[in-house]
């Protein structure tokens, strides 16, 4: 699997962000925009595999919801869990890292 580039990551992930402000952030997470976070998280810890926030970011699991149709996790906290990988991404380049 090709991985994105890190500004199709930040365009992903910003557009992700803008559709979840769509519900309440206490509403849980829709499964469909979980696999959506989960699938572009994976590419930035491919990334950034030596940055302490994507080493300790975990995936979205299915959870609640009538049909298993959303997470535990609250819309409010994945926005700011897409926040911080959005600040990751926007670290220098690896070889200009010291």
């Amino acid at each position: 699997m090709a991985d994105f580039p890190r500004p199709e990551l930040d365009r992903r992930l910003t557009a992700l962000s803008k559709d979840l402000a769509e519900f309440p952030p206490g509403a849980a997470c829709p499964w469909p925009l979980a696999r959506i976070f989960n699938e572009l998280v994976k590419h930035a810890k491919r990334e950034l595999p030596d940055d302490p926030i994507m080493r300790i970011t975990r995936l979205l699991e299915e959870g609640r919801g009538d049909n298993g149709d959303a997470t535990d996790a609250l819309v409010g906290t994945v926005r700011a869990l897409i926040t911080q990988v959005r600040l990751a991404l926007e670290v220098t380049e690896p070889s200009e890292r010291t």
